[in-house]
Protein backbone atom coordinates (compact mmCIF):
# COMPACT_ATOMS: atom_id res chain seq x y z
CA UNK A 1 0.00 0.00 0.00
CA UNK A 2 1.40 3.39 -0.96
CA UNK A 3 1.58 6.36 1.37
CA UNK A 4 2.25 10.05 1.01
CA UNK A 5 5.96 10.59 1.53
CA UNK A 6 7.28 14.10 1.10
CA UNK A 7 10.98 15.04 0.82
CA UNK A 8 12.67 16.30 3.94
CA UNK A 9 13.53 19.51 2.13
CA UNK A 10 12.01 21.11 -0.96
CA UNK A 11 14.82 21.95 -3.39
CA UNK A 12 13.14 24.98 -4.89
CA UNK A 13 14.87 28.24 -5.66
CA UNK A 14 12.70 30.08 -3.16
CA UNK A 15 13.80 27.86 -0.29
CA UNK A 16 17.39 28.34 0.85
CA UNK A 17 19.35 26.53 3.52
CA UNK A 18 21.91 28.01 5.88
CA UNK A 19 24.67 25.55 6.71
CA UNK A 20 22.61 22.38 6.07
CA UNK A 21 24.18 19.05 7.01
CA UNK A 22 23.70 15.71 5.29
CA UNK A 23 22.45 14.00 8.46
CA UNK A 24 20.51 16.93 9.89
CA UNK A 25 17.20 16.04 11.54
CA UNK A 26 13.89 17.79 10.78
CA UNK A 27 12.70 20.27 13.39
CA UNK A 28 9.33 21.33 11.95
CA UNK A 29 6.48 20.07 9.80
CA UNK A 30 4.30 22.05 7.38
CA UNK A 31 0.72 21.70 8.63
CA UNK A 32 -0.88 24.00 6.05
CA UNK A 33 0.15 26.06 3.02
CA UNK A 34 -2.13 28.57 1.30
CA UNK A 35 -1.66 30.87 -1.69
CA UNK A 36 0.05 30.80 -5.06
CA UNK A 37 3.72 29.85 -5.42
CA UNK A 38 4.09 28.73 -1.81
CA UNK A 39 7.50 26.98 -1.82
CA UNK A 40 6.62 24.22 0.67
CA UNK A 41 4.17 21.32 0.68
CA UNK A 42 1.64 19.97 3.16
CA UNK A 43 3.33 17.60 5.66
CA UNK A 44 6.80 18.51 4.42
CA UNK A 45 9.57 18.17 7.00
CA UNK A 46 11.93 21.12 7.45
CA UNK A 47 15.41 21.33 8.92
CA UNK A 48 16.78 24.11 11.09
CA UNK A 49 18.12 26.90 8.90
CA UNK A 50 15.60 26.50 6.08
CA UNK A 51 14.55 29.87 4.66
CA UNK A 52 11.09 30.26 3.12
CA UNK A 53 10.14 33.38 1.15
CA UNK A 54 6.36 33.72 1.22
CA UNK A 55 4.78 35.69 -1.63
CA UNK A 56 2.20 38.38 -0.86
CA UNK A 57 -1.06 36.80 0.23
CA UNK A 58 0.56 33.44 1.00
CA UNK A 59 0.52 31.80 4.43
CA UNK A 60 1.78 28.65 6.13
CA UNK A 61 1.31 26.84 9.41
CA UNK A 62 4.42 25.25 10.92
CA UNK A 63 4.47 22.79 13.80
CA UNK A 64 7.73 22.48 15.76
CA UNK A 65 8.57 18.90 16.70
CA UNK A 66 10.67 19.71 19.76
CA UNK A 67 8.74 22.56 21.38
CA UNK A 68 5.19 21.63 20.25
CA UNK A 69 4.89 25.24 19.10
CA UNK A 70 2.45 25.91 16.25
CA UNK A 71 2.90 29.03 14.14
CA UNK A 72 0.60 30.73 11.64
CA UNK A 73 2.72 32.89 9.36
CA UNK A 74 1.49 35.30 6.68
CA UNK A 75 3.97 36.72 4.17
CA UNK A 76 7.57 37.68 4.69
CA UNK A 77 10.82 35.78 5.05
CA UNK A 78 10.69 32.78 7.39
CA UNK A 79 13.85 31.27 8.86
CA UNK A 80 13.27 27.93 10.56
CA UNK A 81 14.86 27.76 14.00
CA UNK A 82 15.34 24.95 16.50
CA UNK A 83 12.11 25.69 18.42
CA UNK A 84 10.45 28.58 16.57
CA UNK A 85 10.78 30.66 13.41
CA UNK A 86 12.30 34.07 12.82
CA UNK A 87 9.86 36.04 10.67
CA UNK A 88 10.91 39.20 8.84
CA UNK A 89 8.40 41.36 6.97
CA UNK A 90 5.45 39.13 7.82
CA UNK A 91 3.01 38.35 10.61
CA UNK A 92 3.13 35.38 12.98
CA UNK A 93 0.90 34.08 15.77
CA UNK A 94 1.95 31.20 18.04
CA UNK A 95 0.31 28.64 20.28
CA UNK A 96 1.56 25.53 22.06
CA UNK A 97 -0.35 22.30 21.52
CA UNK A 98 -0.35 18.85 23.12
CA UNK A 99 2.13 16.72 21.19
CA UNK A 100 4.69 13.97 21.55
CA UNK A 101 7.98 15.83 21.88
CA UNK A 102 11.37 14.13 21.80
CA UNK A 103 13.14 17.06 23.43
CA UNK A 104 11.14 17.70 26.60
CA UNK A 105 10.78 15.88 29.88
CA UNK A 106 7.46 14.13 30.66
CA UNK A 107 6.49 16.70 33.27
CA UNK A 108 7.59 19.93 31.56
CA UNK A 109 4.99 22.58 30.87
CA UNK A 110 4.81 25.12 28.08
CA UNK A 111 4.68 28.69 29.29
CA UNK A 112 2.62 29.99 26.38
CA UNK A 113 -0.48 27.83 26.50
CA UNK A 114 0.08 25.41 29.36
CA UNK A 115 -0.06 22.30 27.17
CA UNK A 116 1.66 19.18 28.45
CA UNK A 117 4.71 18.12 26.46
CA UNK A 118 5.70 14.49 26.88
CA UNK A 119 8.57 12.32 25.72
CA UNK A 120 6.43 9.29 24.92
CA UNK A 121 9.03 6.63 25.77
CA UNK A 122 8.20 3.36 27.58
CA UNK A 123 9.49 4.75 30.90
CA UNK A 124 7.27 7.82 30.70
CA UNK A 125 4.09 8.04 32.81
CA UNK A 126 2.41 9.22 29.60
CA UNK A 127 3.26 6.02 27.73
CA UNK A 128 1.61 4.84 25.58
CA UNK A 129 0.81 8.28 24.14
CA UNK A 130 -2.83 9.04 23.36
CA UNK A 131 -3.46 10.30 19.82
CA UNK A 132 -6.39 12.62 19.10
CA UNK A 133 -7.02 11.45 15.54
CA UNK A 134 -8.05 8.17 13.90
CA UNK A 135 -5.45 8.75 11.14
CA UNK A 136 -2.08 9.07 12.88
CA UNK A 137 1.17 9.97 11.13
CA UNK A 138 4.36 8.18 12.15
CA UNK A 139 7.71 9.96 12.32
CA UNK A 140 10.89 7.92 12.53
CA UNK A 141 14.44 9.02 13.20
CA UNK A 142 16.01 8.86 9.76
CA UNK A 143 14.88 7.57 6.40
CA UNK A 144 13.76 3.95 6.71
CA UNK A 145 12.25 1.63 4.10
CA UNK A 146 8.80 0.20 4.83
CA UNK A 147 6.54 -1.54 5.33
CA UNK A 148 5.41 0.02 8.57
CA UNK A 149 2.94 -2.33 10.31
CA UNK A 150 0.15 -1.25 12.67
CA UNK A 151 -1.52 -3.91 14.83
CA UNK A 152 -4.26 -3.59 17.43
CA UNK A 153 -3.30 -5.36 20.66
CA UNK A 154 -6.37 -5.02 22.89
CA UNK A 155 -8.67 -6.87 20.48
CA UNK A 156 -8.64 -8.46 17.04
CA UNK A 157 -8.61 -6.02 14.12
CA UNK A 158 -7.23 -5.93 10.58
CA UNK A 159 -3.51 -5.16 10.35
CA UNK A 160 -2.60 -1.98 8.44
CA UNK A 161 0.60 -1.54 6.42
CA UNK A 162 2.17 1.64 5.07
CA UNK A 163 4.95 1.29 2.49
CA UNK A 164 7.65 3.60 1.21
CA UNK A 165 10.79 5.34 2.42
CA UNK A 166 10.49 7.23 5.72
CA UNK A 167 10.90 9.18 7.80
CA UNK A 168 7.19 10.16 7.60
CA UNK A 169 4.37 7.65 7.15
CA UNK A 170 0.92 9.26 7.06
CA UNK A 171 -2.22 7.13 7.36
CA UNK A 172 -4.52 9.88 6.10
CA UNK A 173 -6.06 8.69 2.85
CA UNK A 174 -3.66 5.74 2.66
CA UNK A 175 -5.17 3.14 4.99
CA UNK A 176 -8.39 2.36 6.83
CA UNK A 177 -8.70 4.66 9.87
CA UNK A 178 -8.03 3.24 13.31
CA UNK A 179 -10.71 2.69 15.95
CA UNK A 180 -11.55 5.11 18.73
CA UNK A 181 -10.27 3.83 22.05
CA UNK A 182 -7.99 1.25 20.41
CA UNK A 183 -4.57 0.26 21.78
CA UNK A 184 -2.06 -0.31 18.97
CA UNK A 185 1.51 -1.40 18.36
CA UNK A 186 3.44 -0.03 15.38
CA UNK A 187 6.71 -1.49 14.16
CA UNK A 188 9.16 -1.22 11.31
CA UNK A 189 12.16 -3.54 11.28
CA UNK A 190 13.57 -3.64 14.80
CA UNK A 191 11.76 -0.46 15.89
CA UNK A 192 8.41 -0.50 17.61
CA UNK A 193 6.24 1.46 20.01
CA UNK A 194 2.67 1.54 21.29
CA UNK A 195 -0.03 4.20 21.27
CA UNK A 196 -3.73 4.60 21.98
CA UNK A 197 -6.45 6.39 20.05
CA UNK A 198 -8.56 8.77 22.10
CA UNK A 199 -12.16 7.64 22.52
CA UNK A 200 -13.34 10.95 20.99
CA UNK A 201 -10.78 11.01 18.15
CA UNK A 202 -12.00 11.94 14.70
CA UNK A 203 -14.85 14.14 15.86
CA UNK A 204 -12.88 17.31 15.17
CA UNK A 205 -9.86 18.20 13.04
CA UNK A 206 -6.60 18.32 15.01
CA UNK A 207 -3.20 19.83 14.16
CA UNK A 208 -0.65 17.57 12.48
CA UNK A 209 1.50 17.75 15.63
CA UNK A 210 -1.29 16.03 17.56
CA UNK A 211 -1.45 13.21 14.99
CA UNK A 212 2.25 12.31 15.20
CA UNK A 213 3.56 9.11 16.77
CA UNK A 214 7.35 9.28 17.11
CA UNK A 215 9.67 6.34 17.52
Amino acid sequence: MKTNIFPALLLAATVLFAGGQANAQPVAIVEDAQGESVPVQLMELLEEGAVIDLPDGASIVLGYLGSCLRERISGGKVTVGADQSKVTGGEVTRETVHCQSASASPTSQSGEAGALIFRGGPDSPDFPPKISDINPAFLLDGVTEGPLVIERIDRKEAVRELAGPGPLFDMLGQAEPLSRGGHYRVHLGDRETEFKIDRYAGLTTVPALERLVRF
